[in-house]
């Protein structure tokens, strides 16, 4: 085997969610994870031969610090112009839901960028006050596939890409 060099890295993150950019920050929990069911055969008893995949449940936390009027706005689908909040009751949040981009602080290039091609904020309001620290905004997102491509020929699941917005893949 080869030697490889370990160069520590540590960056931030500047997420972009419906073109909108929403400061830089620091902390980035990615808790998706596949949504499964396990194979069995009525021959193998209660054996597991291998999950079936349905796609991805979870969600996606960020931290925001640059917290102010326009952040406020530009992550909550309900908020008007004038940052009225007026959220339609019984409507399908996906009809909310629009890109999310997580761009690596320190990389010029789009290569190592997550995309979310379908993702709603889920509590836009949690505001991490303690009068010491600096406020934090927390936002949880709710990732959901792109319908466009799932009812498409050929089918398939798109929650998202690495790598440049624009260059999904395509099945």
């Amino acid at each position: 085997m080869a030697n490889v060099t370990y160069t520590p890295r540590r960056t931030t993150w500047d997420p972009t969610w419906n073109g909108n950019a929403l400061g830089t920050t620091n902390k980035v929990t990615n808790e998706l994870k596949y949504n499964v069911e396990p194979i069995t055969r009525g021959t193998t008893g209660k054996m597991v031969l291998g999950h079936w995949v349905y796609g991805l449940m979870g969600l996606v936390r960020t931290e925001l610090p640059d917290v102010g009027p326009t952040l406020f706005t530009n992550i909550n689908p309900f908020a008007s112009d004038s940052g009225i909040m007026h959220p339609s009751t019984v409507i399908n949040l996906y009809n909310y839901a629009q890109l999310l981009t997580l761009h690596p602080h320190d990389l010029g290039a789009t290569t190592e960028d997550q995309n979310f091609v379908k993702a709603v904020p889920l509590k836009p309001q949690t505001l991490d006050r303690d009068g010491v620290k600096d406020d934090v905004l927390i936002v949880d997102w709710w990732i959901y596939p792109d319908l466009s491509k799932l009812f498409a020929t050929p089918s398939v699941i798109v929650f998202g890409w690495m790598g440049a917005s624009g260059s999904e893949p395509t099945a």
